[in-house]
C-alpha cells in the first residue's frame, strides 16, 4: 500500500494529510509523510469515504487484493492439510520437520530489524536479513533513501523558487547590478588588508551617483509604478507590485535612456567653477550617472526586461 502514497509528490501528501487532520508541515521528508499517514489510515476502524478522499481509491483497492491473496493462501494451506492428514506416518514426520523448519523461519525473522516499506525491495539485497544480537545495524536502504528523498527535496525546493516572478525580479536586478558596479570597483589584493585595496572610479563621489542613479530608474521608480497600476491586485492579493508593469516601466525607462546623453556643457561649467549648487550636484550626477548606465549597461536592461515582460504574460495569462 505504501507504494501507492509513494506515487503521490510531496505537496500532494501535505494536502492529503490535512484532509485527513493529521498536523504536518513542510519540513518533513516524503517517507516521514507517507508513514504517518499509513499509520492513521490503519488506525481508523473503517475506510474513509471515497467520495470525499478520490484519491485513497487506489490504497484501498491495493488493500483488497493483498487480503484476498492472503485469504486464497490460507484457504488453499487449509486443503492440502486436510490432505496430509489422509496420509501414513511417513508424512506426519515430514509434517513435523516442515514445521520446525517454519517456525526457525519465524525466530529468524523476528530477529531481523523493521524495513521502512519504502524500502522492502532492498531486502531482497539482504542488507539487513543478517541475524546478530548487536542492536546497532548499518540500514544501507534507509541511507539511500535519505539520500534519495532529500535530494528530491531540495530540488522541489530550487524549483519552487526559480518558477516565480519574483525570482525572476531579483535575477534580473542582480545581473544589472553587476555589470553596472563591476567597471567602478577596482581591486588591489597587494594591499589587503589596507583599506586602500578597494579603490572606486573615477572617485567615491561618483561611484555614490552612479548607484543611487541605478537604484532610482531600475527599481524605486519601476516599484511605485507598479504599485499604483496594480491590474492583478483584485485578483491575487498577495502580489502588491504588479510584475507586467515593473518590467514594462523598466523596458521603456531603458529604452529612452538609449536615445539620451549626458549634457557635456553643464559638465564643463561645473569643472570651471569652485562654489556649485545643490541644483549643479545633482545634475552632475544625473550626468554621471546616465554616462555609466549607457556605456556600461547598453541594451541589456532592455533585453533582460522585455523577456521578463513575456514570461510575466505566460504566468498571468
Amino acid at each position: 500500500m505504501s507504494t501507492v502514497l509513494e506515487r503521490f509528490k510531496k505537496a500532494e501528501l501535505i494536502d492529503l494529510a490535512d484532509k485527513l487532520g493529521l498536523s504536518v508541515s513542510s519540513s518533513n521528508t516524503k517517507p516521514k509523510l507517507v508513514l504517518k499517514i499509513l499509520d492513521h489510515l490503519e488506525s481508523l476502524p473503517e475506510p474513509v469515504d471515497l467520495m470525499e478522499f478520490p484519491e485513497l481509491e487506489l490504497y484501498y483497492e491495493a488493500l483488497a487484493q493483498i487480503s484476498t491473496t492472503s485469504s486464497g493462501t490460507s484457504s488453499s494451506g487449509s486443503s492440502d492439510d486436510e490432505e496430509e492428514d489422509g496420509e501414513g506416518d511417513d508424512d506426519d514426520e515430514d509434517d513435523d520437520d516442515e514445521e520446525e523448519e517454519e517456525e526457525i523461519e519465524i525466530d529468524f525473522k523476528s530477529d531481523l530489524p523493521n524495513k521502512s516499506p519504502a524500502c522492502l525491495w532492498f531486502s531482497n539485497l539482504k542488507f539487513v536479513n543478517k541475524v546478530t544480537n548487536s542492536p546497532y545495524y548499518f540500514r544501507f536502504h534507509e541511507f539511500i533513501d535519505d539520500v534519495q528523498y532529500t535530494t528530491q527535496e531540495w530540488n522541489e525546493r530550487v524549483q519552487d523558487y526559480l518558477s516565480t516572478l519574483q525570482t525572476v525580479k531579483q535575477l534580473v536586478l542582480a545581473v544589472e547590478l553587476f555589470f553596472f558596479v563591476k567597471p567602478l570597483v577596482q581591486f588591489d589584493f597587494t594591499r589587503f588588508p589596507s583599506p586602500e585595496f578597494v579603490s572606486f572610479y573615477p572617485s567615491q563621489r561618483d561611484f555614490l551617483f552612479s548607484i543611487s542613479f541605478w537604484f532610482l530608474f531600475a527599481h524605486l521608480l519601476p516599484s511605485v509604478i507598479s504599485y499604483y497600476f496594480n491590474f492583478v491586485r483584485h485578483e491575487l492579493f498577495s502580489i502588491e507590485f504588479d510584475p507586467l508593469v515593473y518590467h514594462l516601466s523598466k523596458a521603456l525607462i531603458s529604452l529612452q535612456f538609449l536615445y539620451n546623453s549626458p549634457a557635456v556643457k553643464k559638465e564643463i561649467e561645473l569643472l570651471l567653477t569652485d562654489n556649485y549648487s545643490i541644483t549643479q550636484l545633482l545634475t552632475h550626477g544625473y550626468n554621471v550617472g546616465l554616462f555609466y548606465w549607457k556605456f556600461q549597461l547598453g541594451h541589456l536592461p532592455l533585453i533582460a526586461n522585455a523577456a521578463a515582460v513575456v514570461v510575466a504574460l505566460y504566468v498571468l495569462a
